[in-house]
């Protein structure tokens, strides 16, 4: 980017996307894609012409006018610009506003949803405006500065550092005329710029209230930024980067092994093994647990036994068989599902009362059905345990504490866009699995809705981005009142 903006009046700038071809039809031109084509029928020879120049190099607004309006007049302007829509909700075209004399766009707009639908609203030089609070500016894997929001169809190229003072000046909110004076714009170029935000759905006019409509909107009024953003990026329909299971560290990193193995543990408990014929005939059925299952927060008074620990980690979270997929490494099948059969996810147990067994922090080796002491109790894992209490409104003293913790590349080895997500719905599902075993054995489960990440990464000796709490999960050894 460039120090000093350019002062020349603004200039409307269409581009053909890097990947779309154009071919003739006859009398019809044919954009295509890797996504999609388009047949664009009725251009006028000139219109065909600027289309086809358009594949090759950037065309103002200016020059399209002319070319096909001194080739064709008004009728043969108003087809080519009837297909503009079409080709910018398509992801084929691109728009940009820039001074004059070939100077380099100021912003370029850049659709990257289907549903984009392009409006060129007038921008009022006498109103204000300002950023929506859901639109970020973030550093591309290209090195451009990018601005985007789960509330548009559309990213911006922030490609003058005038714009990037723009977004500034616009967080505050700002006139065009303000807008002009403080990122040293010419006005015509500051109301292109933010005629471009306001049609990708950046910013709003503010009312005599000095409110924009989505403060207004009792429905966006209850999402956070951070939760709107991570359900639109976690799923399909309003952007374009690359979503699913596309394997794309396979020959680059090696993927994590399917169970942990930790540096160091103290002292090594094996685990009882139920007799599983034993426990489906004393079971009772599925509606019968699904319909008593409860959070449980009012706790007996006498611990839970080493055998009912055992039982209720065998039935929940024991490897049950092992195995190797060609290039994709090994794998495990356990009691509850796990996307991609990833299983990122680990127990760590901290153990308040629980007979036989001396408080402190254990994990649970899922292998060997064992539990691996990793440190005795101390004030960090009290606090630990206090936090769960307050989650429960100060009603459950946790007997056990079992925090979940995800192995994140696990997941992102495999999947893009979706990891983060996919690591949250596995988490719920062990919870349900949790909250059904306990209730057939009639132990006392109740899960709990928020824990310190960080702290738990400094007890377990993980490193915070590899590894760290996702949920947490009491134990006692009755269901109580």
């Amino acid at each position: 980017m460039s120090g000093s903006s350019d002062t020349a009046p603004a200039q409307w700038v269409y581009a053909l996307a890097d990947d779309v071809q154009v071919t003739s039809a006859g009398d019809a031109i044919v954009v295509s894609s890797a996504r999609d084509s388009i047949k664009l029928s009725g251009l006028s020879a000139a219109g065909r012409e600027v289309m086809i120049r358009l594949a090759d190099h950037p065309c103002t607004e200016d020059e399209i006018d002319t070319a096909i309006s001194d080739g064709g007049g008004l009728d043969a302007l108003t087809r080519f610009y009837y297909y503009v829509p079409s080709l910018l909700h398509r992801r084929m075209l691109t728009l940009s506003v820039r001074g004059a004399n070939g100077h380099p766009p100021f912003a370029v707009l850049e659709p990257i949803s289907k549903y984009y639908r392009h409006r060129r609203a007038p921008v009022s030089l006498a109103s204000r405006y300002r950023l929506s609070r859901f639109a970020y500016v973030r550093r591309g894997e290209g090195g451009g500065i990018h601005l985007e929001s789960p509330l548009s169809h559309a990213r911006v190229y922030l490609v003058h550092e005038a714009a990037v003072q723009a977004i500034y000046a616009l967080g505050k909110g700002a006139t065009v005329a303000n807008l002009a004076t403080s990122s040293g714009m010419a006005l015509d170029l500051s109301r292109a710029l933010m005629t471009l935000l306001l049609s990708g759905g950046f910013i709003d006019p503010l009312d005599e209230r000095d409110a924009m409509p989505e403060d207004r909107d009792a429905t966006l009024m209850q999402w956070e930024f951070h939760d709107l953003l991570f359900h639109t990026r976690s799923r399909l329909g309003r952007h374009d980067y690359p979503a699913g299971g596309r394997f794309r560290f396979l020959n680059r990193l090696p993927p994590q092994p399917p169970v942990k193995v930790p540096e160091t543990v103290l002292a090594t408990i094996a685990l009882p093994k139920p007799d599983l014929a034993e426990v489906r005939s004393r079971d009772p059925g599925l509606e019968a647990v699904m319909d008593a299952r409860v959070s449980v927060r009012r706790l007996v008074s006498w611990p839970i036994t080493l055998a009912e620990l055992g039982e209720f980690l065998f039935r929940t979270a024991r490897v049950k068989r092992q195995y190797v997929v060609d290039d994709k490494g090994a794998f495990t099948s356990r009691p509850y599902p796990s996307g991609g059969a990833s299983y990122e996810l680990e127990l760590y147990l901290t153990i308040d009362q629980c007979a036989g067994v001396a408080p402190g922090l254990y994990w649970y080796d899922p292998i060997n059905h064992a539990l691996g002491l990793l440190k005795g109790m101390d004030n960090d894992l009290r606090a630990t345990l206090l936090d769960a209490h307050t989650a429960t409104a100060g009603l459950a003293w946790p007997q056990v504490l079992i925090t979940i913790a995800a192995r994140f590349q696990r997941v992102s080895w495999k999947y893009e866009a979706m990891a983060y997500a996919t690591v949250l719905k596995n988490t719920g599902v062990l919870y349900a699995t949790m909250y059904l075993v306990a209730t057939a054995m009639g132990l006392g489960p109740c899960g709990v809705g928020l824990g310190d990440s960080d702290r738990f990464a400094r007890l377990a000796g993980t490193n915070y981005f590899e590894e760290t709490s996702v949920g947490e999960f009491i134990l006692s050894s009755g269901r109580g009142h």
